[in-house]
């Protein structure tokens, strides 16, 4: 409706609010428009199961829909207050002075809802005032009485007495005296109604014509208009799975996947019950086929409604995007839901690419209909990311909605709907398996199902992530049981205690020598050994555990030779692969790698450096492993990418070798500062003891057999008896030892306090719900900083586009502020610098680098 606002009327939103011409949308109108996605979304069978489990009960009651759809109308009442209609004030805060004062809830007739939640009405109504992400902190409002004053012109209070009654016409039977109470204030179900709630108010705020347009005069009934629009609406932006059901036969078969056959545990991992199942299988298994199997059965028997693919880098992500999107095709056909690769700055919809326009508008580079721009409604914006059918993403997306952000719970609420898929568990640190174990025990909670796939996981993780922490203690086994547990496995939780039974894989045995060589520090010496083995021949991998390492490696390579055909090249330029290029750069980097290195390229000889981005998700089959000592998980990781697939091999490389590159000893790490010490030993890898475990089973040289004696070296080296042990032994000569694993112990407890503070307590009432520091999004990569260059800038590579936009790491930007504009852009050689406050980066053939 055009402005001004007649005398006596409540407006809820204006548009545009700084133009001389502006619209408005009444308050009742928009209560309604959110209150009708609520309820529609609470007549969805997956979100009503979804709901009853977290009230530890069997059915979700009609009368807690009619209440929860009159709540959700409720949510804006503030907006009623005089401060607020006169562009003065808020109204989150004005609303809950009205629920704190029993005077004022009388009058506006919210005791009416006391019945709902007994003894509780303050608590209730802090729910719906949390949509905008959290609730108000009722100990310290301000005095509102002014606000919410009569005069001649405006009743307030009166007003939101109408809105109750507005709700009381609506939906009579919530207001019946007798009905059955909602859920105690403390139990985990109003956690998940707020990430409904928060949900429903985004949909029911959008005021696009195919949304909740403003109101005009000649609108009929909005109840009935609102009603129908959000039920389309919904089903429209992918909370309606009837289509893809439709679409399987009545036979699902593992064919609808994957054109291999099945192996006896890919088809075991769909039969495994829930909620939380750990496979366990060697790299090259086929573990990321049988996360799909699962998750096709699942869905055909109505456990799920969608899927999140959560992998620990954005490069893993990139990767998996594309064999998801495959099977995604073969599973459902015709009715295939696009594929949500969900990373902040790079997300795509199958092969559409979305560029973020101001506000929460997306501009796609495949021009689409309507209608296929409202079903990617979920990609253009990251908290929405989790609302996909079937998204791709980072672990960090999954574990904000475990943790006390704004918008956490609609996050957890979207993703109670999905199977949550969690790659290459071991590579997470004491902080973030900490937060995993939250998420998972609130998915469980939600009645959701998860599934964790990991090449080398100990056993004492591995019950953390089943049984949690305070019940793994018990459940860790000596190092010699857990060594000789079966493996390839699954692994649940039965009866309250952890199950693991031991299935076969289509992986293949593997002899693999381990040779020491103590030139960690001597990038020359490498790039040496890696050029003499391509000259013979050889695909060569050297993965460095950090990307200073990697960048000196690299250049050390080029200085020696230059011109050696035997070089990664990308455009005929000489390069790397890591995780910061600019994401037009790094998807052809991922490609190039492929095509050199992976299953079906050509046996020509290469040399391909790089750091951790190598040893996750790529298929890389290589002749010789150059690698970094790590820790034994990461260590076979790197394996898994030497003679990964049965094929020829060049003269001399006819046998798996790995060059593991070691310091003389650790005294450069021990003497060091919190021993953190070169080469990511003790910092990137912050375990010493598990480092020096992985040093003492290489010894003077080691030959493995693959996967056969994957548990029992993982266990030795992650172990916590096994580490105890041997960091008894190794003080006796050295107390440094014991020093350093007093201070890997206080990190680890430290970590895992904070984690703890970090993450909601879901038994905690919504009104005393607190968001945390903003240090909790850095560690979750929210603290990296994405800067857009006004005028694009040509990068180091011949054919790649001009670089816009460039992802700078937290971690170097220490003290910078997250809105920093690059200024002094040149052009250098092979790429530009540009400065950032007082720090200058410079982007080459060689990635990101801080000068």
């Amino acid at each position: 409706m055009l402005c001004p606002v007649p005398k006596g009327s409540n407006w809820a939103k204006l548009s545009p609010r700084d133009a001389e011409t502006k619209f408005w949308h009444p308050l009742a109108d928009h209560c309604m428009d959110v209150a009708a996605c609520a309820e529609a979304l609470l007549s969805r069978p997956m979100i009503r199961l979804r709901l009853a489990a977290l009230a530890g009960e069997q059915e979700f009651l009609d009368i807690w829909g009619a209440r929860l759809a009159a709540l959700a109308f409720l949510h804006d009442f503030g907006k009623a207050n005089r401060d607020f209609q006169s562009l003065k004030g808020g109204h989150i805060a004005e609303a809950a002075f009205v629920a704190s004062n029993a005077k004022l809830r009388q009058a506006a007739g919210l005791n009416l809802l006391e019945s709902w939640l007994p003894g509780d009405i303050q608590a209730l109504l802090a729910v719906a005032l949390a949509h905008h992400g959290a609730p108000p902190d009722f100990d310290r409002l301000p005095q509102c009485d002014r606000a919410w004053s009569k005069d001649e012109s405006r009743d307030p209070v009166g007003d939101v007495r109408a809105l109750v009654n507005v709700a009381q016409n609506v939906w009579p039977e919530a207001f019946v005296m007798g009905g059955a109470p909602l859920p105690e204030a403390n139990s985990p179900f109003w956690h998940g109604y707020l990430g409904l709630l928060q949900l429903a108010d985004w949909l029911g705020s959008d005021e696009a014509p195919d949304a909740f347009p403003f109101s005009t005069k000649e609108d009929g009934s909005r109840l009935a208009f609102a009603r129908r629009r959000a039920t389309d609406l919904i089903d429209r932006i992918g909370f309606n799975s009837t289509p893809q059901h439709k679409a399987l036969p009545d036979y699902l078969e593992f064919s609808r996947i994957s054109a291999h056959p099945p192996s006896e545990i890919q088809l075991a991992a769909a039969d495994a019950p829930g909620p939380v199942v750990v496979l366990e299988a060697e790299t090259g298994a086929g573990k990321t086929e049988a996360a799909l199997w699962r998750f096709a059965r699942l869905f055909a028997e109505g456990k799920v409604d969608s899927l999140y693919f959560a992998l620990p880098t954005r490069v893993a992500a990139s990767q998996i995007h594309g064999r998801v999107q495959e099977a995604a095709k073969r599973l459902f056909g015709s009715e295939a839901p696009e594929v949500l690769r969900a990373l902040p700055g790079d997300v795509r919809m199958d092969d559409a690419s979305g560029r973020r326009l101001p506000g929460f508008a997306m501009q796609w580079n495949d021009d689409p209909d309507e209608a296929i721009r409202r079903s990617r409604w979920a990609a253009e914006q990251p908290k929405r990311f989790l609302a996909a059918t079937i998204a791709v993403g980072t672990i960090d997306q999954a574990l904000l909605g475990a943790v006390c952000l704004k918008h956490a719970q609609m996050r957890g609420f979207c993703l109670s709907r999905s199977l949550l898929v969690v790659d290459e568990v071991h590579a997470s640190d004491a902080y973030m398996e900490k937060l995993l174990v939250v998420l998972l025990e609130q998915h469980a909670r939600f009645g959701g199902e998860a599934l964790l796939l990991s090449a080398t996981l100990g056993a004492a993780a591995r019950a953390r992530l089943i049984l949690g922490a305070r019940r793994a203690r018990e459940a860790i086994p000596a190092p010699t049981e857990a060594a000789a547990l079966a493996y390839p496995s699954l692994a649940w939780r039965e009866n309250g205690e952890l199950r693991l039974v031991g299935k076969a894989s289509r992986g293949r045995v593997k002899d693999v020598s381990i040779e020491p060589l103590k030139i960690i520090a001597d990038p020359g010496a490498i790039a040496q050994r890696a050029l003499a083995a391509a000259e013979s021949g050889a695909r060569v991998l050297v993965v460095r555990n950090t990307v200073r390492d990697a960048v000196a490696t690299a250049r050390v390579l080029e200085a020696v030779a230059p011109d050696h055909p035997a070089l990664f090249r990308l455009d005929q330029i000489v390069t790397l692969h890591h995780g910061r290029f600019a994401r037009g750069d790094r998807w052809r980097l991922d490609a190039e790698v492929e095509q050199r290195i992976g299953k079906t390229a050509e046996a020509r000889p290469l040399v391909l450096v790089g750091t951790q981005t190598l040893e996750q998700s790529l298929d890389i089959d290589a002749d010789l492993l150059i690698t970094d000592l790590a820790p034994m998980d990461v260590l076979l990781q790197r394996v898994g990418r030497l003679h990964r697939h049965d094929r020829r091999r060049p003269p001399g490389f006819e046998a798996a070798r790995a060059l593991v590159l070691t310091p003389e000893d650790f005294e450069p790490v021990l003497r060091a500062r919190d021993f953190r010490g070169p080469h990511g030993l003790g910092g990137v890898y912050e375990n010493l003891l598990a480092l020096a475990a992985t040093r003492e089973a290489i010894g003077c040289g080691a030959h493995w057999t693959i996967p056969q004696m994957n548990r029992a070296l993982v266990e030795a080296a992650t172990h916590p008896v096994a580490l105890e042990e041997l960091e008894a032994r190794l003080s006796l000569t050295d107390a440094r030892w014991s020093r350093a694993s007093m201070n890997h112990a206080g990190g680890t407890l430290a970590r895992n306090a904070a984690a703890q503070m970090a993450s909601i307590d879901w038994h905690t009432p919504v009104i005393d719900f607190r968001l945390a520091d903003e240090k909790i999004g850095t560690r979750l990569g929210l603290g990296d900083t994405e800067i857009e260059f006004e005028t694009p800038q040509l990068g180091p590579f011949l054919n790649s586009e001009a670089i816009s936009r460039l992802l700078i790491p937290s971690h170097l930007m220490r003290g910078g502020s997250m809105e920093a504009k690059a200024v002094d852009i040149a052009a250098c050689d092979d790429g530009f610098t540009f400065s950032l406050q007082e720090t200058v980066f410079r982007y080459s053939r060689f990635g990101l680098e801080k000068l």
